[in-house]
């Protein structure tokens, strides 16, 4: 229970920063945001003993950490990769806005992925990731994905992040996997509005 609630307020300061106030996606926010995630929720290792204390979370890793064949961004490198990503990200949202030709699904997409494969913070940093993924969707669309409610649907996810980050391949596939799932969600409220009407 602590961990959903944690949850909801840390999506709800993302999006009342990102999506209401239309304020960067910056390095406090995101700290902030990780912060509010993890806080009370304790991370521990196979033999029961804290992995990362309660006052590291909200700050970037010093460790060396990897996911199978997937090795993350070196830990004194983060900080430069995190700044980067940031900087990326609000030039091509202002580019896009002056062009008039935003492709939501694609940005979402791309900074979202680059976020977990610099996997930034010890841990929740897959969370995190979709909270950065919904804020930028929810900005644009106002449409928030859920994702890996099932299992072969989190397959899926994990099998595209993983090949991402071992081939290289960018950020297509994890687009269009989003797309999908973006279109399934708009059809489920449709037909939840439809319903609604016809009861009435």
């Amino acid at each position: 229970r602590n961990e959903i609630v944690h949850h909801a307020k840390a999506f709800q300061h993302i999006i009342h920063a990102f999506v209401t106030e239309k304020k960067d996606l910056t390095e406090d926010l995101i700290k902030e945001t990780h912060r509010i995630l993890t806080r009370g929720i304790p991370i521990v290792d196979s033999e029961g003993y804290l992995e990362v204390l309660p006052e590291e979370y909200g700050i970037y890793r010093t460790v060396i950490v990897s996911a199978c064949t997937t090795n993350f961004t070196v830990p004194k490198f983060v900080p430069v990769k995190m700044k980067e990503m940031y900087d990326t990200l609000k030039e091509e949202l202002i580019a896009a806005e002056l062009q008039g030709a935003v492709d939501p699904f694609s940005i979402a997409a791309k900074y979202s992925l680059e976020f977990v494969q610099i996997h930034p913070f010890q841990d929740g940093n897959g969370r995190t990731c979709r909270m950065i993924l919904n804020a930028t969707l929810c900005r644009d669309t106002g449409v928030v994905v859920p994702i890996g409610e099932r299992g072969e649907e989190r397959a899926e996810y994990m099998g595209i992040k993983r090949r991402s980050s071992q081939h290289m391949e960018g950020h297509g596939e994890y687009a269009t996997f989003v797309l999908q799932r973006a279109s399934t969600r708009l059809r489920e409220i449709k037909r939840s509005w439809l319903g609604r009407e016809n009861s009435e």
